[in-house]
């Protein structure tokens, strides 16, 4: 069922000093647990993932060991969250008695939102001009100047000038963590938004939907998608209520030891503007891309299903896949990213399979493919922290993006 979208920012003061209270009595109470907290560096690996290229000194780099302290933070003196938690502590906030509107402000208390741009980094190292990581972006396929964007974990912003200016939209949403966004293009007032990042990091409250542009949002699909994390959305450009949903894992702490993932990856389609889903892939999807002058031909890339990771493709729309035996596929697949041209006949892939960076290009529509170009990933300790050495380096399970010049 739908639930109603609060406006618990309000209460953030009364909450955060509840939530003072709570970490200073978890701080008390570790003494007396049900055990030591797992440290980062015991975290070896996320299912789904593939873990990056060894380092000088044999080890491997675990960029999810992050993840999975923040996250055991929240879940002690459990080793897990449970499911809904995260729902049932926003509905307790939405309680909470507003705060006083006379109380006193001190030194420093009124902020300036700057929205989402860059600024210079003074701080060593330094990636130059920069700002928090755009996880999604989309563009209004009936006006250019209309950019819908959703960051990691700052929610939905909307600029009607593009790019000049930007609006938040999901600020009272109950997570801000934003996945994937969408037009729909048969009625650009109808948006999307995914919560939950797709790289293994902060988990799904459903899909967002908004009839009025962003002013008011409903947020659908709240029990199917806990625990995933949206990583693609597709919107039928002849009909805004049919959905096709890319959804991997969304980190959560398991009773094993490891970070685990939820059990709703997949592809998921919805007919009704997002009332049910159907999940018609099974396995975590890190990528969703759709044949711009073709809704039924889409593809889409996958991990964690042992020897059939690797590219999908459906010729239905969304109703049923078959991995393409010509790409890139294996076990040791990591992320793939996909690109498609205009009229579909050209595919691009890229991304990573074991230790190697590889790129595959196909020109009939997925039908065969040519021999993939490999290339060893470098040293994450070459040259100076930050600078790209190859295509997406160390990063490839992480932050990869291809796109055809339309």
């Amino acid at each position: 069922m739908p639930e109603r979208a609060s406006a618990w920012g309000r209460r953030l003061p009364a909450l955060s000093i509840s939530m003072l209270l709570l970490a200073a009595c978890s701080h008390v109470g570790q003494r007396t647990g049900e055990g030591p907290l797992v440290r980062p560096a015991q975290i070896e690996s996320v299912p789904g993932h593939a873990n990056v290229a060894p380092r000088s000194t044999g080890t491997l780099e675990k960029p999810y060991a992050r993840e999975a302290w923040f996250y055991q933070q929240r879940a002690y003196p459990r080793d897990f969250i449970p499911a809904g938690a995260r729902a049932k502590a926003l509905r307790q906030a939405d309680k909470l008695p507003l705060a006083q509107r006379s109380a006193k402000a001190g030194p420093g208390s009124l902020w300036t939102s700057v929205g989402p741009v860059g600024f210079d980094s003074n701080v060593a190292p330094s990636w130059g001009r920069m700002s928090g990581r755009v996880r999604a972006l989309a563009i209004d396929p009936s006006n250019g100047s209309r950019l819908l964007l959703g960051v990691s974990t700052g929610g939905v912003w909307l600029s009607n000038d593009a790019g000049a200016s930007w609006s938040p939209l999901t600020d009272n949403q109950p997570s801000l963590a934003i996945g994937a966004v969408a037009f729909a293009a048969s009625n650009p007032q109808v948006l999307y938004a995914g919560t939950g990042e797709g790289n293994g990091s902060y988990y799904s409250v459903g899909l967002l939907r908004s009839n009025d542009g962003g002013a008011n949002w409903t947020v659908l699909g709240g029990d199917t998608f806990a625990r995933g994390a949206f990583a693609g959305l597709a919107i039928d450009p002849t009909n805004p209520d049919v959905i096709v949903a890319c959804v991997t894992n969304g980190s959560f702490y398991g009773r094993s030891g490891n970070l685990e993932a939820g059990s709703v990856g997949g592809i998921y389609r919805s007919t009704d503007g997002g009332q049910s889903f159907t999940q018609t892939a099974n396995n975590f999807c890190r990528g969703l891309t759709v044949v711009p002058q073709d809704f039924n031909t889409m593809y889409h890339s996958a991990t964690g299903v042992g020897a059939q990771n690797g590219i999908y493709r459906s010729t239905d729309a969304g109703q049923s896949w078959t991995l393409l035996s010509g790409a890139v596929n294996g076990e040791d697949v990591g992320r793939l990213d996909i690109g498609v041209s205009r009229d579909g006949a050209r595919v691009y892939i890229g991304g990573q399979k074991g230790n190697e960076i590889v790129i595959q290009r196909s020109d009939d529509a997925g039908a065969n493919w040519n021999a993939p170009t490999a290339t060893a990933i470098p040293n994450a300790n070459d040259g100076a922290a930050g600078n790209a050495l190859s295509y997406c380096e160390s990063q490839c399970d992480y932050g990869n993006v291809v796109s055809v010049n339309p």
